[in-house]
């Protein structure tokens, strides 16, 4: 009380009686959505793999199938360039054509077409019979004379066969040609005939 009989109470004191503090909540458990952010992170991490793995994939692809398309557009203008130089080669007024005709052993056709001004020659055949591993055929130029000079070795091919040559100097006119089957390297004569020129 004071001087005039009057009860002081402290200066912070409002005539209410004082607030019980609010309740203390639990604190809350991080525990469970941890591992829900950990799976997140997982899947998004496999899913931006695929995704970066399908990409590698799909560029390769392209890449690939580019250079691809790049070797069929150089063997499509090879093949033109090789069929406009066979044209121009057989309907030449120099190229003579002689057909060969196979025997016993052999089958096709085979033409040889030939001139005697450029000693240049074209193979031409089709079915012809396939030798074995081992084996290969030899083109022989024939003259006059009864001579053979060797020309080219080849394989046959099953959807045509083709094969340029070139003779460095007969020493006389053509009188034919023949193809053997052969076994090794280039011999200085033939093995075995299997085509020649029936004239």
């Amino acid at each position: 009380m004071n001087d005039y009989g009057i009860r002081q109470f402290p200066p912070h004191y409002t005539g209410m009686p004082p607030l019980p503090p609010p309740p203390q909540r639990p604190p809350q458990s991080t525990g469970s959505s941890r591992p829900f952010l950990v799976l997140l992170l997982i899947v998004a991490c496999v899913v931006l793999g695929v995704l970066l793995a399908w990409g590698i994939r799909e560029h390769g692809e392209r890449t690939r199938l580019s250079a691809r398309n790049h070797d069929v557009e150089d063997a499509y203008v090879f093949v033109l360039a090789k069929r406009s130089n066979l044209a121009s080669f057989l309907t030449d007024p120099r190229t003579h054509l002689y057909r060969l005709a196979p025997n016993h052993a052999a089958s096709g056709s085979i033409t040889i077409a030939w001139q005697e001004e450029t000693h240049a020659g074209l193979l031409i055949g089709d079915r012809l019979t396939q030798p074995e591993d081992r084996q290969h055929y030899a083109l022989w130029h024939v003259d006059n004379a009864g001579h053979l000079q060797h020309a080219v070795d080849f394989r046959p091919d099953p959807g045509g066969t083709y094969a340029d040559f070139h003779l460095a100097d007969p020493s006389d006119r053509t009188a034919g040609f023949r193809i053997s089957l052969e076994t090794g390297p280039s011999a200085p004569q033939p093995h075995e005939i299997v085509y020649e020129t029936r004239l």
